[in-house]
């Protein structure tokens, strides 16, 4: 099936048609990712407790835990739709070109500058300044966890935060959902939709408006090259800082 006529600007950049997203592949992933995270948050202070039992303290096993269960996501969407070939051909992650990487890094910028004057707007009205200061800290050090952590616990909470988060989360909502509602809706649509299922999973109200801006950059940059590679370094670098 060609998808340039769902996607207008894939022929553009000279990408070849792919497999298109189906919602019985979409829903197999949505369930494969739910079982699989839960068996993995169930089980994870088990294993940890037979095989490793320092890592039963409490800030080491939130971050196994929360590690495991963005792994078991990305797992899921590999059994989903076909493997490594699936997720370059259905979900569009593959290689992509210096110039989509420069647009997606200049559309990084322009989120935050949006982001900066929409919290400096509603400011008067709701005061969040000082609560998106302390969210933003909260978030960057893993809750507090970094502040004394120890090579292997920073090394897994990095490690999730700046690969696992940006690639389960890109694959899900810029590859499965937004691959699928982009055959049924227009882009527009699919970009606001798939924003706001984006923000609805970080759950600290004040970052909403933040994640939701993001989303919507996120989005664009799928739509303007065809592809979740551009996206999942956007959300990379975006993390890392």
């Amino acid at each position: 099936t060609d998808r340039s006529a769902l996607e207008p600007h894939a022929r553009a950049v000279g990408r070849p048609p792919a497999t298109l997203v189906t919602g019985r592949r979409l829903q197999l992933a949505v369930a494969l990712a739910i079982v699989l995270a839960a068996g993995t948050g169930l089980a994870t202070p088990f294993v940890l407790g037979a095989v490793a039992p320092s890592w039963t303290e409490i800030n080491r096993l939130a971050a196994a835990i929360t590690a495991g269960v963005y792994l078991a996501v990305i797992v899921a969407l590999l059994l989903a739709f076909g493997g490594f070939a699936g997720l370059r051909d259905r979900l569009r992650l593959g290689r992509t070109t210096p110039r989509e990487v420069g647009l997606a890094l200049a559309v990084t910028v322009g989120v935050w500058t949006t982001a900066a004057a929409v919290y400096l707007a509603l400011n008067p009205i709701a005061g969040w300044l000082d609560d998106i200061r302390q969210a933003l800290l909260f978030v960057g050090s893993d809750g507090g966890r970094l502040a004394n952590a120890d090579p292997a616990l920073f090394t897994v909470a990095v490690a999730r935060a700046c690969v696992l988060a940006p690639l389960g989360e890109e694959l899900l909502f810029r590859g499965a959902v937004f691959g699928w509602l982009r055959r049924r809706l227009h882009a527009g649509a699919t970009i606001t939709v798939t924003a706001a299922l984006f923000a609805a999973i970080h759950m600290m109200p004040v970052l909403l408006p933040l994640t939701f801006i993001f989303g919507l950059g996120f989005g664009w940059i799928r739509e303007r090259t065809g592809s979740t590679t551009p996206a999942f370094i956007m959300h990379v670098v975006n993390n890392t800082a």
